[in-house]
């Protein structure tokens, strides 16, 4: 799937994103702690080495690192049919489970970027975090935990009018199932390893949790490599 042309008009940057000195930046990619892959080839180097091998399992079954790798294009192709575009901040709160893993690197093969959230959140922390954000789409369980989350995506959503993409994982109601995901080929976007690639829940002690970002890129400094906080 090609972009369209509004989506090709987003901003490259995202606004508040803080980047590393170039310095720096310089200095660890000479030294090889950034390595130039991006979090998302993590995933597609396990497929190609490790196709056959157990990736995720959960108390509903189990992927190879070949299925993940194809249900987490498939995702991507649904997000951006759907109208995520890169850089598009997309609200992120499934259990523990591979449905997480499969929306998480559909996120970052759409391109856009995943604000993290805790089963355990609750309207006034999404509330919070959507605003700040500006997200525009919110993935949730329905439920989980004992907790029934679409009457809470139903707040957000009536609080927050550019919230256009409500997906949930069960019985949607009037937002969109996760089964019924579109189709097609999943965008073909140019990786920027000097992007964020998340944006993660920091603990706070004067008021409600802020956010920290995640670069694209990931160090070698220790195997397995991790993703390197920019924030």
């Amino acid at each position: 799937m090609s972009l369209t042309p509004d989506q090709q008009r987003r901003p490259a940057s995202l606004h508040g994103f803080v980047p590393f000195p170039p310095d720096r930046e310089t200095a660890y990619r000479t030294a090889g702690y950034w390595t130039g892959r991006t979090v998302d080839s993590l995933l597609r180097r396990a497929a190609t080495a490790w196709p056959g091998r157990v990736a995720v399992a959960d108390a509903v079954g189990r992927h190879t690192y070949s299925e993940l790798d194809e249900l987490a294009d498939r995702a991507a192709a649904g997000f951006a049919a759907l109208g995520v575009a890169p850089r598009d901040r997309v609200v992120l709160q499934l259990p523990n489970s591979a449905r997480f893993c499969v929306a998480l690197f559909g996120l970052l093969r759409a391109g856009a970027i995943p604000v993290m959230c805790l089963p355990g959140h609750r309207f006034a922390e999404l509330d919070h975090f959507v605003g700040v954000s500006g997200a525009i789409g919110l993935v949730v369980a329905e439920t989980a935990g004992g907790f029934h989350y679409r009457p809470m995506a139903e707040q957000l959503a009536a609080a927050h009018p550019q919230l256009r993409h409500v997906i949930i994982d069960g019985n949607a109601g009037p937002f969109l199932s996760w089964s019924a995901l579109p189709g097609g080929r999943p965008p073909d976007i140019a990786a920027d390893t000097a992007a964020p690639a998340l944006l993660l829940v920091s603990g706070g002690t004067t008021g409600t949790r802020s956010s920290s970002r995640a670069r694209m890129t990931i160090t070698s400094t220790t195997p397995p490599p991790v993703p390197s906080c920019a924030a």
